[in-house]
């Protein structure tokens, strides 16, 4: 199993303990994913985020490492899934977090991590995911109704947007080091960006 995935599971689910009583599974993977895009606006490339995403048919993000790191804490007892699917740490599951993030290794991440997480401070959860519809490669690729890699910087016009719309909050932000502001930022602008097309 790909241990950074593992980390980004673990690490989600006990940040978003703070802001709900549990994540759905797709919330795990619409945090990571935002949480890999503030990795390209740090500069950096996606391919260092060390697992990749596909978009589903609909037009969501989709990472089948994510996938076996839940399934597998799942069956571990260290993640819980409730009546309403809802998912949560147990005691185990802390444990290893606190564990795990005390390593170097994983401190380049944590940044990230918090920044998306702590954007659904400014953002409701379920705002988030309609936000990140919007994302260009997303929102391009939704109408094609196939699978497809996501954050590939050779992926074309809508990643070469994607990246414009981080140069331009980068500016913005200039470059702010507390990442939940310019996640926010973001998606917040993604949002009245939906709401126009709403009207439409």
């Amino acid at each position: 199993m790909n241990h950074w995935s593992r980390f980004d599971v673990l690490a989600i689910c006990s940040r978003l303990k703070e802001i709900s009583s549990g994540c759905l599974e797709q919330e795990v993977v619409l945090f990571s994913y935002l949480a890999c895009i503030l990795l390209l606006y740090t500069k950096k490339s996606a391919t260092e985020w060390g697992y990749f995403f596909n978009g589903t048919e609909v037009g969501a993000p989709y990472s089948p490492d994510l996938k076996l790191a839940i399934d597998t804490l799942l069956n571990e007892h260290k993640l819980v899934k409730g009546e309403d699917d809802l998912l949560s740490l147990s005691q185990e599951g802390e444990d290893e977090y606190e564990m795990l993030k005390s390593f170097y290794v994983y401190s380049f991440r944590e940044p990230m991590l918090e920044g998306a997480c702590a954007s659904a401070l400014s953002i409701p959860i379920g705002l988030c995911n309609e936000a990140l519809a919007q994302e260009p490669e997303l929102k391009e690729y939704r109408s094609m109704g196939r699978k497809f890699r996501l954050l590939d910087k050779n992926g074309g016009g809508a990643y070469d947007l994607l990246y414009r719309q981080l140069e331009l909050v980068y500016e913005a932000t200039k470059g702010d080091q507390d990442l939940a502001i310019p996640a926010t930022l973001w998606m917040s602008w993604l949002t009245k960006q939906s709401q126009s097309d709403a009207r439409l």
